[in-house]
């Protein structure tokens, strides 16, 4: 029986939607991380221990386990203390799969989409009654957070590709956004992921099914292995799930669902973009087969307002709208842009991309420079530093980023800092101006900082 859990890297969004299950579930936590955030606070509010910086003091011997986040590396000094003292270490995916054993797991996957995907199927089986317990990659502000321990029967979990992480939870259904080539820091090439996230469905039971996207290659051909459980789902394409006749219209969208040709009528989304589309059609996938009612599905995702830090409209100052998103692949940042297009379709489009990870930059430089074809203008802060060795970060930065991009003649500027950023948008950004602050790192600060600037 574990009685006392520490969790090295508390601060993480997945390792702090853990920690708010094991608290609900009678655990004494304590938790290290180099800063505080708004996840910690909540936590500490929740009862938790915080110890800010990592120190071999944070270890006890009344701990029985020790969880680590995937970004905590092996010299850790609390990671050393651990193993000094001979206390169990268990990695944040391990748990997760630990917690999922208890329940009918829903784990969603894929290179993009993950995040709100899992959000929308949280969300749904809560307005149903359903009581699920989630862990999510952001936080879903209907739902109070990125968390919670519900007391119904379903376990829905984002489940991350890197590292092989999501192989060791334990789900009774697996969705699959999409696949493409991420992480190449850790596979060796696209069939290595492949390989992975043919493991990661083959993890489902009889009982649960397969669903997928039939307008990405790579989840399609996975498809055609798995037909006794597999179900498709396409905005574009024939597929199991079809979403028809699609609209926007000042930021909302409206199509027509089909199930195997029969017609569900139409459904509303609050979220732009025709990813989104797809990532509804996979959750409407799901939670049909978990037993709620179309109707109640409908009316569900008509009311979802999404995720923060997608597509999160932050404010406005002197008619300067600042819009927020978690964007940091290439495909991500396109379909961002595009969706943009549609929602301010008579407003520049600004980007303020900020590259997250050296390695990704180099080994994407190509797809990165053409990813930025519906901004009119973009500006590149310097790369945010996330795993990577001193080879990799003296390999690439922005500004060759900043000179491929140019070649594609787009409109570009590389300013190093966030304050140079903010001069720059005080004096040159007008009222038919939309800025889109884009990366995984803390891009987000910038949006924030102009906002509550006094020019």
């Amino acid at each position: 029986m574990i009685n006392k859990i520490h969790m090295v890297g508390i601060g993480g969004i997945g390792m702090s939607a853990i920690a708010r299950c094991l608290l609900a579930r009678g655990y004494e936590v304590s938790g290290s991380d180099l800063k505080i955030n708004e996840q910690i606070e909540r936590l500490i509010g929740m009862g938790v221990t915080f110890y800010k910086g990592h120190n071999v003091s944070n270890i006890d011997t009344l701990i029985s386990t020790v969880i680590r986040s995937a970004a905590i590396k092996d010299n850790n000094e609390e990671i050393l203390e651990t193993k000094k003292l001979g206390i169990k270490i268990m990695k944040y995916s391990q748990m997760l799969g630990e917690l999922m054993k208890e329940k009918r797991g829903i784990a969603i996957g894929g290179c993009h989409g993950k995040t709100t995907t899992t959000a929308m199927i949280s969300y749904i089986l809560t307005g149903a009654g359903l009581k699920p317990t989630f862990v999510c990659g952001g936080d879903i502000p209907q739902l109070g957070g990125n968390s919670a321990p519900g007391e119904g029967e379903f376990f829905v979990a984002e489940a991350c590709e890197y590292d092989r992480s999501f192989l060791n939870l334990a789900p009774e259904s697996v969705v699959m956004t999409n696949i493409e080539e991420d992480h190449l820091d850790y596979y060796k090439d696209i069939d290595e992921i492949v390989h992975a996230f043919r493991e990661f469905a083959s993890l489902t039971t009889e009982r649960g099914i397969i669903v997928a996207c039939a307008d990405n290659f790579y989840t399609g051909k996975l498809l055609e292995e798995f037909k006794d459980r597999g179900i498709s789902y396409s905005a574009i394409n024939k597929a199991n799930w079809m979403a028809k006749d699609i609209t926007f219209d000042k930021g909302i969208s409206q199509f027509k669902v089909l199930h195997n040709d029969r017609d569900y009528g139409r459904f509303r989304l609050l979220i732009p973009g025709v990813y989104n589309i797809s990532n509804a059609l996979a959750a409407i996938a799901v939670t049909q087969w978990a037993g709620v009612d179309m109707d109640l599905i409908r009316e569900t995702l008509g009311e979802f307002t999404g995720v923060a830090r997608r597509f999160h409209l932050r404010g406005e100052k002197n008619g300067v709208i600042i819009i927020d998103d978690y964007a940091h692949h290439p495909t991500e940042v396109k379909s961002l842009l595009r969706a943009a297009r549609e929602r301010y379709p008579d407003k520049k489009i600004w980007a303020i991309f900020q590259p997250h990870q050296h390695s990704r930059t180099r080994m994407m430089l190509q797809d990165f420079a053409e990813s930025f074809i519906d901004a009119d203008f973009i500006i590149l802060p310097d790369i945010f530093y996330a795993r990577d060795d001193r080879v990799d970060v003296e390999k690439i930065t922005s500004a060759k980023l900043a000179d491929e991009i140019e070649k594609r003649h787009k409109f570009v500027v590389y300013l190093p800092t966030f304050q140079e950023i903010i001069e720059y948008l005080n004096k040159n950004a007008g009222s038919d101006t939309v800025v889109f602050t884009i990366g995984a790192g803390n891009v987000n600060e910038i949006g924030n900082m102009f906002l509550y600037s006094d020019r």
